[in-house]
This record gives structure tokens, sequence and C-alpha cells, in this order.
């Protein structure tokens, strides 16, 4: 929900301008008396009108700067003014405070001679003789009567007040200066002890104008107080600028701080109601334009600070860290210290070009109230939602009113053309606000639908105003829902709505209308149509094992309303089966592997008609083929298991049995041919011849055969050729003495 907001009518009370000359007049502080009169004071040049609705307080410069100081009525109405200064160009009313007996006191620079006391008998006083500026103190009746002055300064110095602040019945002045200055404005004397360069004082005074107690601090260049508070226990906040190395203890100890990125710092520095160190915050930024403007304390004792700062700063560099980034030259700085210095929070918000806070106070409930200028179109919510002021055209007043946790109340903008701003801020005990501030060319003073319109002279002229506590204002809440909304006037609206409206009415008696301003979008419902094997985790964070068509979750759309989705989960299961194959020798599977040996271990996973995988587990029985040798030995030829006739020796053939496990049994042939031989017998013998078959011839034969085995075991062929010759018989007549030895011997 955002919410942003419009002031009506009651926001705008009264505001005034001062006319000026074609110079450059500027305001510079605020401050309001138990009465509701508001008081004044800033520079001018050439002539101003202190009496803005008529012509009876005049003042003219006599230098190129003077000092104004005025008072007004709660409705507006001038009660007295005058001039202060001499003819210097250093003369400027910086602070204005109201005790609590109504007094007012005024705080400036001056140089040169001035009658403090133009309502009254004259009281001439004159600067330090070869000062440039020195401070001064006045204080004065309600009716403008001088009570005293003091001046604090020295020779060869340069003073400039920058902000001051009555608590406790005790003055608190913060600035810069240079040289020797003496802090006591009476007979004793509080020396600066030099300054090197320029360095920052903080000094206390009590209601009389006596001295109290001064510090200072600073380094090797320019370093000053741009902003003081004092909290309940009387203790001082400062904050500034510092450039190179900064000792803030005044006590003789030690708590320094070195700027970062070779640019001045920024610092929030704590000291007790006597002067001594409690703490310093270092806050680094490495643009060159930045300052702490505005302080102030709630009675917790925290700290609101406020001011500018452009480039990267760090808001906690002396804690955890803060980092920002400027938009422009200068970007509003806004943040919170408890009472020991801690950071709490800090935010900012800028433009392209210069976005300042110059003043911070809090109301009775002790909300911040935020005064300065800014231009373009900045949201001065810090958080998610919108409160955006537009000023694309001109610089224009900004005052915002926050919670404690800077949580945006309202906000509101003046400004028509140029350049405007807000500079000082007072609240009285209604918490109605006196504003004032600058402007040049036309500024419309009502932030409401009226019109307040000022229009200054040449340059820049002053303006001042007086504001309704509640700025009643009408917020458009604004709102985006799903489906339906029940608003707080208790209606529940299920299309988008941007007429309704409901006032309320804060403690304070302030009505706020509330414009509903509502976008509803639609919720929508879908199915996620989701198919998986074995199991499925769904974006509910829950595994499914089984088909399911009723589990829901929500989801955000792109409108930001709920996504309704069902769920349409199919399961299919994945499988496993095991290949048996008996192989031998090598089996080349589906893997693409090749298996040697058995195996029951490999898987590989296929996917199964249902799209799931399928885990193939291979059960391989691996046989092994045999080899052999078929050693043979035969005459002349051999018909081998081949089926050819081999009739040489022959030991390369083979021949592929299945062996016993099914695999092939390689034979290889081992064969010897030896040769078989053949013979003719020839005999000759008379009448008959048995053979070697048996056989006895009687005639002569040759054809008859017998095989033999020759020496190699083959068959030797032997062929009969026999000759049979046939016997005869004779007588062998012979005649003999004695004997006779015959021809058988």
């Amino acid at each position: 929900m955002g919410i942003g907001l419009n002031a009506q009518s009651q926001a705008y009370i009264w505001g005034e301008s001062l006319p000026g000359s074609t110079f450059q007049d500027e305001v510079f502080d605020i401050a309001i008396d138990s009465d509701n009169s508001s008081y004044i004071t800033g520079k001018f040049q050439g002539t101003l009108e202190l009496d803005p609705v008529g012509s009876t307080s005049t003042q003219t410069s006599s230098g190129s700067n003077n000092i104004f100081v005025a008072k007004y009525d709660d409705l507006g109405a001038y009660q007295w003014g005058f001039r202060l200064g001499g003819t210097s160009s250093l003369d400027i009313g910086k602070g204005v405070e109201v005790d609590n007996a109504g007094n007012v006191y005024f705080v400036g620079q001056f140089d040169g001679t001035t009658d403090f006391n133009p309502l009254g008998a004259p009281n001439v006083v004159s600067s330090t003789t070869n000062s440039t500026s020195d401070v001064f103190i006045a204080k004065y009746t309600p009716a403008g009567q001088l009570i005293w002055v003091k001046l604090i300064g020295g020779a060869w110095s340069f003073m400039s007040p920058n902000d001051f602040v009555i608590k406790n019945n005790h003055l608190h002045i913060g600035g810069r200066y240079t040289s020797n200055p003496d802090f006591d404005p009476g007979p004793g004397t509080a020396n600066a002890g030099g300054a090197n360069g320029s360095d920052m004082f903080v000094a206390k005074y009590d209601l009389d104008g006596n001295y109290v107690w001064h510090v200072t601090a600073g380094g090797t260049q320019t370093d000053a107080i741009g902003a003081l508070a004092v909290d309940d226990n009387g203790d001082v906040i400062a904050g500034g600028s510092f450039h190179s190395s900064c000792d803030f203890d005044p006590s003789g100890g030690s708590s320094i701080l070195t700027a970062q990125n070779a640019n001045t710092n920024l610092f929030v520095w704590k000291l007790s109601s006597t002067g001594a160190f409690v703490w310093v915050h270092h806050i680094v930024d490495d643009g060159v334009e930045h300052q702490i403007e505005a302080l102030v304390t709630n009675s917790n004792n925290e700290i609101y600070v406020g001011g500018h700062f452009d480039g990267t700063a760090d808001f906690d560099y002396s804690g955890s860290g803060d980092a920002h980034v400027s938009e422009g030259s200068n970007d509003i700085l806004f943040s919170k210290f408890d009472a020991n210095g801690n950071y709490m929070w800090g935010y900012s918000v800028g433009s392209s070009s210069r976005d300042k806070i110059y003043d911070i106070e809090l109301d009775n409930n002790e909300f911040p109230v935020i005064v300065g200028h800014f231009i373009d179109t900045l949201d001065f919510d810090f958080g998610p939602d919108s409160l955006k002021l537009f000023s694309p055209s001109a610089v224009s007043v900004v005052v915002a009113k926050y919670n404690p946790n800077a949580k945006p109340l309202w906000a509101v903008q003046m400004g028509i053309s140029s350049w405007n701003e807000g500079r000082a801020i007072a609240l009285d005990t209604d918490n109605d606000f006196y504003l004032t501030g600058n402007f040049s060319s036309t500024i419309d003073l009502d932030p409401t639908a009226g019109v307040a319109t000022h229009t200054s002279a040449f340059a820049e002229d002053v303006f001042f105003g007086k504001y309704y506590r509640c700025m009643d204002m009408t917020y458009p809440f604004n709102v985006t829902a799903c489906d339906s909304y029940t608003w707080i006037d208790g209606n529940t609206y299920t299309t988008s709505n941007n007429t309704a409206t409901h006032t309320l009415t804060s403690v304070a008696g302030c009505d706020s209308v509330l414009a509903l301003n509502l976008t509803i979008n639609n919720s929508n419902t879908g199915t996620d149509v989701q198919t998986a094997c074995n199991s499925y985790t769904w974006i509910d964070g829950n595994t499914y094992t089984s088909s399911n068509n009723s589990a829901t979750f929500t989801l955000t759309n792109a409108a930001g309303c709920d996504s309704l989705v069902t769920l349409d989960l199919t399961i299919n299961n994945s499988n496993s089966g095991t290949d048996v194959q008996t192989a031998c020798d090598s089996y080349t599977w589906i893997d693409g592997n090749t298996y040697t040996a058995s195996n029951n271990s490999a898987t590989f996973t296929l996917t199964n008609a249902a799209g799931c995988d399928s885990v193939v587990t291979l059960d391989l029985t691996m046989n092994n083929s045999t080899t052999g040798t078929d050693i043979q030995t035969a005459c002349d030829s051999y018909t081998w298991i081949d089926g050819n006739t081999y009739t040489t020796s022959n030991n390369t053939a083979t021949h592929a049995l299945t062996n016993a496990v099914g695999c092939d049994s390689v034979v290889t042939l081992d064969l010897t041919i030896l040769s078989s031989s053949t013979g003719t017998d020839i005999q000759t013998t008379c009448d008959s011849y048995t053979w070697i078959d048996g056989n006895t011839y009687t005639s002569s034969n040759n054809s008859a055969t017998f095989t033999l085995t020759n020496a190699v075991g083959c068959d030797s062929l032997v062929t009969l050729d026999l000759t049979i010759n046939n016997s005869n018989s004779g007588t062998d007549v012979q005649t003999a003495c004695d004997s006779y030895t015959w021809i058988d011997g």
C-alpha cells in the first residue's frame, strides 16, 4: 500500500513576504514565543521592507550586507524590526532563540560599528580592531529593547556562527573561526589558541552572556560546525564537516578522525554539559558539497540529523557501514542516532540537481518535521510505499513530517518557478508550524488547492508563514488486492475502485480523508500436466510415486495474486530384465562392449514403451572354442573329413567341428602320404613253379600279381614273369670199371 497526500485548505493559515530591492535577501532562522509571535533574522542589501502589508519599516543597508531582525504576531502582523551592521559585506543574522521569560536573543556576525538598540537609547558597538568579523549575541525584551550585547572575536580573526540553541537556561553557539579569537566577551580571556586554516568551535554562555566554556577542533584546512542540538541532560551535539585529520577530544585525550578520499567528511560529535568529549561519529563522503545542517534531540536523547551530501557516502562509517550514492550534486541526508552515538537508521533521496534539508524540529509527539528544498520528482517515503512530490521546473520548498522510524505522515511543497527554499521552521504548543525561507520570482505559499502567491522584486526575497498542524489532508489510499478487498469503511470491493472515501480523525482532532485507489487483480488456476517415471518431486516439495490428480499448490501470478496449480501426474514405471547369452570366446553386447569372459553384472538402460528406463542385466556364459591336430599317414592318397582326397603330405588343411559345449573345434590335418611300389618277379623254372601267392604254375605266366607291404608299409605290387621249361629223360649208358663217378657227384 502506498500513501501520498495533497493538503487541503485548512493547512494554510497565513503567509507573508518582505519586499526587497534588486539584491539577494536571505533569512536564516525563525523562533516563536509563548504568545506565538514569531521572530526572524537574516541579511539584506539595498532596501528591505519589514512590514509586509505597509511601508512603515523600510530598512536601508549601510554596506553591501546588513542584518535584519523582526517580530510578527500570531496573525503575521508586523510588530517591530530593525537593521544591524556597518559597512562590511559580512554582516549576517544567523540565529534567533526565545527564553522562558520571553526575551529574544539574536546571534550573527558583523564587522564595523552599529547601534544594537535602534528602538531605545543608542548602544553603539564596534567590532574588534583588525578583525574580519566578530560574533555578536544580543538580548532583547519582547518589545525589542536591548538588554545587552556581547561580542566574541579577536584581531585578524574571522568568526561565523552557524547555529544557535538555548536549552537549560544556557546559550550554545557553534560555527567556525580563524586566527585566535577570545571566546569570553567579559573581562576574562578564553582564547582559542590559534587555528590552522579555519577551525570549528562550540561555545556556551549563560542567559546574561557570561562565558561558561568553549571547545575547538580542527585540522589544517577548513573545518566547521553546521548544526547544534542540546539534549535534556544539557549535553551538546554538534554536526559539521572536517578535512584532513581532526582530534575531537578537547580534554587532552585523543579521538582522531581522518577524512577519507582526500575530501571533506562529515561528523556528529557529542560533548557533555561541561564540554567534555563523549563520542564522535564519522560520516564519509567522497563528494565535495556536503554539510550537516540540522540536529534535534528527543526525550530519549536520540538524535535526528539532516543535511546534504554528494557522491558516495557511508552514513555509518564508524559502525557497520551504510552506503548511499547521490543522484546529483546534493542529495538529502536524513539519519538517526541513539544517545550513545549508535547508528539507528539513515535515508537519502535526491534528483540530478540540488536537494537539501536545512532544519529539523520535533512536534509535541516527538515526530520530526523537516524543511528544505528539492527539484524534479522525489519520493519522500523512504520505504516500500510512495510519497512523491513533483517540481520539474523549479526548486521548491519541501516540508515533511515523519514518525520516529522515518515513516512519512505527510509532505507538502511550495514553489512555482525559479528558486525557493525553506530555511527554518518552528512549532508552537498546538503543533502548528511557522516556516520561513527565501524565494525568487513567484511562490505560492499555500501548498493546498488555494492560492497565496508572492512575487520577489528582482533577486531573492524572504517569506514566512503559519500552517495548521494537521495539514488536514486527503491521502490517496493506494492498495492493490487480489479478488476482493475489505476496506476500513467496512465494504468489501471485488472490482477496482477510485471513488470511495473515508474520513479519519486523529487524536489532535485533525481530519484525514482517505481516498481509495484500489486495483483488484484476479487469482487464476491451472493444471500442471506431468508424466514421470517411478516418482516425481513437485513444486510443493513432495515426491509422488503414483499417479495423482488432486494435489494443489499456490503460486503468485504476474499480478501478485494466488495462482492455484493442480497436479495432473501420470507415473509410469521403469522395468528391468536379464539378457541371457551364451557365446564362444567373445561377445559384443548392446552396450558396445566386447566381453571375453562370463559376466552377470553388466547393465544397460533402454527406454521402454512407456518412455521409462528399462534396465537390462547381462547374464553371459562364455564357452571356449578348442583346437586339435589329426595326424594321418596314408599310402598314395587320403580322403579326409573335409571330403578332400590328398595325394601329397599336408599340414595346413583345417576343418571346424562343434565341440561338446557347442563351440568351434578346429582340426588341423597333419598328413603324411607314403608311396606304394611295384616290381616284377622274374622266374624260370622247369615243369612247374609255386609262387608267393601259393599257386603252382606249370606254364609260363606274366600276369599273375601279388601284393606285398613295402618298407614304408604301403602295397608293393609284384607281377610274376615266369618261364616254365619242360624236363626230358634219357639214358646215360656208361660202362665203367670198378667204379664210376657220375654226374651227380
